[in-house]
C-alpha cells in the first residue's frame, strides 16, 4: 500500500471521527437542555401577589401599593422583599430527576403532599409550581410543573418559601420607639403603678431619684419590640382587654403618648395589643417582665423584681 492510499485512510478516519464527534456533542446538549427545567424570568416589581397551598391551607400575598398584606395582615416587608429578590433563580439550573408520576409522592410532588407555588405579575400567572422534599443532604429541593410530569432538583431558593405558614409572613413587630424621644414612663402591674419623669435626670413622680442606667437600659428595649406569634382567630375574638394584668405608656414632651400597650395573660406569656386596638401579638413572659417592669427595678441600690 502506498504512502498517498495511507495518508487518503487517515484523513477519511479523521473525518469520521470529527463527524461522530460533532453529533455526539449535539445530543449531548440536547439532552442537557431537556434535563433542565425552564422558567420565565420574573421582575420583583412586577408581581402582584403569590399563593402558597398546602393541604387545603393557603398563604395569600398580596401588594397593596407599597405594602404587602398575608391573608389580610401586615406582612414583613423583610421577608416579602427577600422572597421577591429570590424571584431571580427561576432561571438557575436544575437537574432532571425522573419523567414518571409515580416517583411524585416519594419527592413529596404529589397533589396530596407538594405545595402549590403560584406567583401572578401584572395579572398574569407567571409561576405555577409544585415543591416538595428537599434533595440528598438537605442540599436543594424537588419541583415540578403543577401541569407536568417531569421532576427536578433546584438549589433555587424561591422554592424554600413555599413551607412557610401565614404566621411566618406576618409582621412581628410590636412597636419601635426612638430611646431619645421618650420623657415619661407610666408602668402599672396589677394594683401597682408607678411614673418616671425625665428633667436633669430621671425621676419618680412621687419624689426620689430614679437609676438614669437602668432607664435606659429599659427604654432600649422599646427600640424594636418582636412578637413571639399571634392568636388563633377564635382566641383574638375573645381577648377584650378591659381589665389588663399589665400597662406601659411611654410619653413624648409635652404629654402625648408614644406607644400604649396593655398585657393579658395567658399561660407562659401575655397577649399584647395598643389600646386603640388593633393586631394581638402574643409576648413570652421574660419580654413582658422586660417592657413592665417592678418600680424596684429603678430605684437606686435597691434589687430588681419580677
Amino acid at each position: 500500500m502506498s504512502s498517498r492510499q495511507l495518508i487518503r485512510i487517515a484523513l477519511a478516519l479523521a473525518g469520521v471521527l470529527i463527524v461522530w464527534g460533532l453529533l455526539a456533542l449535539s445530543r449531548r446538549g440536547s439532552r442537557d437542555r431537556l434535563a433542565s427545567l425552564s422558567l420565565p424570568r420574573v421582575a420583583a416589581a412586577d408581581v402582584d401577589s403569590v399563593v402558597m397551598t398546602h393541604d387545603s391551607v393557603a398563604v395569600h400575598l398580596v401588594r397593596r401599593g407599597k405594602e404587602w398584606e398575608a391573608n389580610g395582615y401586615p406582612a414583613a416587608e423583610a421577608s416579602v422583599g427577600d422572597f421577591l429578590a429570590s424571584l431571580a433563580d427561576s432561571v438557575a439550573p436544575s437537574e432532571l430527576v425522573t419523567e414518571s408520576a409515580a416517583s411524585h409522592a416519594r419527592l413529596g410532588l404529589d397533589s396530596a403532599s407538594g405545595r402549590r407555588l403560584q406567583v401572578f405579575s401584572r395579572g398574569t400567572r407567571a409561576l405555577d409550581l409544585m415543591v416538595g422534599n428537599h434533595g440528598p443532604g438537605f442540599e436543594g429541593m424537588y419541583l415540578r410543573r403543577t401541569e407536568g410530569v417531569s421532576a427536578y432538583l433546584t438549589r433555587a431558593r424561591y422554592a424554600t418559601f413555599a413551607a412557610r405558614s401565614v404566621e411566618d409572613w406576618r409582621d412581628h413587630r410590636v412597636a419601635a420607639i426612638v430611646p431619645d424621644s421618650v420623657s415619661a414612663v407610666e408602668v402599672s402591674r396589677g394594683k401597682r403603678s408607678y411614673r418616671l419623669m425625665h428633667g436633669k435626670g430621671w425621676s419618680f413622680a412621687g419624689g426620689g431619684p430614679a437609676d438614669s442606667a437602668a432607664v435606659a437600659r429599659f427604654l432600649a428595649g422599646f427600640r424594636v419590640v418582636t412578637a413571639s406569634g399571634f392568636p388563633g382567630r377564635a382566641q383574638a375574638d375573645s381577648l377584650t382587654f378591659r381589665a389588663p394584668a399589665r400597662h406601659v405608656r411611654l410619653l413624648r414632651t409635652g404629654g402625648s403618648a408614644l406607644l400604649s400597650l396593655a398585657f393579658d395573660s395567658t399561660k407562659g406569656g401575655f397577649w399584647v395589643r395598643a389600646d386603640s386596638g388593633g393586631t394581638i401579638y402574643r409576648l413570652e413572659a421574660w419580654s413582658a417582665d422586660q417592657l413592665t417592669p417592678a418600680d424596684s427595678t429603678f430605684r437606686p441600690g435597691k434589687k430588681q423584681q419580677k
